[in-house]
């Protein structure tokens, strides 16, 4: 949106996916049989599929609504103000009373290279990586809800999910069509798909068909096309060497210049970084809302992208920063 535009008239993204805690762990070994460890924490920050997004989203001048649960604990109260400082509409953010905040932790090993290793808190909810809470434990969005997401919206606006949100919130979904919004779907990770089906976690294959744009990594798009699953269209993120959408190639050193950023070949980037693809499909979202064409939206995603997976010294773990707990030594 260009400047001067009173935001109040900017293109409105929804967006429904987690707000977890992220953690950064030193681990220290004990020594003994078997082997003894402790995990001290360094710091913690905002992480999730739906803050990311969310980041991506105001990147690229748009409104965001927040469609996500966060526990009624201190780190979840302290996801919510921190959303909220940032220009992110967080009325929508539930906070579940007497439920913790997911969280998502990463360990620097005693040995090895220090680079963070991610692990799920608790490890037996976890989808490729992604805290995944029980969805029994979930409540549904209402119907007065799911009206009050889309009331601030118009034709046109975008709905961002991720595949989780696929078959937790159908009756989202639904109404987002019916309100002429695009659709954008954040599949890393990919939902399970059921065998010999295109059907992924009960949701139905007709419903795929409605979703405008569907963006997978490398490892998602062969998924992808062993299901048989049809999407609007497809868009493949391949980190550091660009992306494809539906078979249009486009590097990120192209798509940086071509939107105004500036590209140093010398500088690291995560090209795996899981918060920097799920800003990348917000950044995607604002831009397709506000009737960017295809190369202009894919070059704006792309510029997001970089900015984001960029690492600084090894401290490059997404997010905004809750507290940190001490300061991490990195040599």
């Amino acid at each position: 949106m260009p400047h001067g535009v009173p935001e109040a008239r900017a293109r409105t993204v929804v967006v429904a996916g987690a707000v977890l805690v992220g953690r950064l762990l030193e681990v220290t070994a004990l020594g003994g049989v078997p082997a003894q460890y402790l995990a001290a924490p360094i710091y913690t920050w905002v992480d999730g599929a739906g803050a990311a997004a969310a980041v991506g989203v105001r990147a690229g001048r748009a409104q965001v609504v927040l469609a996500a649960d966060v526990g009624d604990d201190e780190e979840g109260r302290a996801c919510l103000e921190r959303l909220t400082a940032a220009g992110i509409d967080t009325t929508h953010l539930r906070v579940r009373t007497g439920v913790a905040t997911g969280a998502l932790s990463y360990c620097l090993l005693p040995s090895g290279p220090q680079e963070p290793v991610a692990v799920t808190t608790p490890p037996a909810d976890r989808t490729g990586g992604l805290y995944v809470p029980d969805r029994d434990s979930y409540d549904r969005l209402a119907t007065e809800e799911v009206a009050a997401l889309l009331a601030r919206t118009r034709p046109g606006d975008c709905l961002l999910l991720d595949g989780f949100t696929l078959a937790r919130e159908p009756e989202l979904i639904e109404a987002a069509l019916e309100a002429d919004l695009q659709l954008v779907a954040d599949l890393r990770p990919l939902p399970p798909f059921a065998a010999g089906s295109t059907s992924a976690s009960g949701v139905q294959p007709q419903l795929f068909e409605r979703i405008d744009v569907a963006v997978v990594d490398t490892e998602g798009a062969g998924m992808l096309a062993e299901s048989g699953a049809m999407f609007g269209s497809t868009l493949v993120l391949d980190g550091g060497y660009g992306a494809s959408w539906d078979g249009a190639l486009r590097s990120v050193p192209e798509a940086v210049a071509a939107a105004g950023g500036q590209y140093d070949r010398w500088a690291t980037v995560d090209a795996t970084s899981a918060w920097a693809q799920h800003a990348f499909c917000g950044r995607l979202a604002a831009e397709l809302a506000h009737g960017r064409d295809r190369e202009e939206a894919l070059d704006a995603a792309l510029l997001t992208w970089w900015q984001q997976a960029h690492v600084d010294a090894g401290k490059a773990l997404g997010g905004y920063l809750l507290g940190p707990l001490a300061e991490p030594e990195w040599d």
